[in-house]
């Protein structure tokens, strides 16, 4: 049946790739808008999530300056 397709396309065209074409454009845009599905339905899910968590607050300065006194003593007790 294919055969008889491309056979029927290079007479009447003078191509063979067509067909084939056709089928990785077709691919390529399903492909394509089923990324931008993918990313908006995550993006929803992600700030649907935040809505039902709420926003944490975070004191960085203090944690950073615990994370390096943590440090100094740890290089301090072993000698780095």
């Amino acid at each position: 049946m294919i055969k008889k397709i491309l056979e029927f396309l290079k007479k009447k065209y003078g191509a063979y790739y067509t067909l084939e074409a056709a089928w990785m454009f077709g691919l390529a845009v399903i492909v394509f808008f089923s990324v931008i599905f993918l990313s908006f339905n995550l993006y929803h899910e992600t700030v649907g999530e935040i809505k039902r968590v709420g926003p944490a607050k975070i004191e960085a300065v203090k944690e950073f300056r615990t994370i390096n006194s943590v440090r100094d003593t740890a290089g301090v007790l072993t000698g780095h």
